[in-house]
């Protein structure tokens, strides 16, 4: 097992015990929320179950980090954590465009994810 593929276990296992994992924004809170218009609710439906559901390919980030050519010692742990928000965002525009949602519905809705958490928003009434 080389370098790469160890870093990928280590991440999948943080994954799976979720130390590390997939944040929706709070939709209330978004600016943009209105933009996605008559898919607002499909799209927010979706987003929520894609949080839920969604795992990284095992395959797919191996190859994702491979392509990046991480011969550095500066790559590890943190590096590989970045291809996992891309990997994320895929799976959900082709979800989404599955369901014939509009590309730039599509390209709006890849906001919507982070691997943190929102900022939580007190209200004093």
């Amino acid at each position: 097992m080389d370098r790469v593929e160890q870093i990928v276990d280590e991440l999948m296992e943080a994954y799976r015990s979720q130390r590390v994992r997939l944040w929706l924004a709070n939709f209330s809170d978004m600016r943009d929320a209105d933009d996605f218009g008559q898919w607002g609710g499909l799209v927010r439906i979706a987003a929520e179950a894609h949080v839920k559901q969604w795992r990284p390919e095992r395959e797919d980030l191996v190859e994702r980090l491979r392509d990046k050519s991480p011969d550095t010692d500066e790559f590890g742990f943190d590096s590989a954590l970045e291809e996992l928000l891309p990997l994320a965002l895929s799976s959900f525009a082709n979800e989404l465009t599955s369901r014939r949602v509009p590309r730039e519905v599509v390209q709006r809705a890849s906001g919507l994810f982070s691997l943190r958490p929102p900022l939580q928003q007190w209200r004093m009434d």
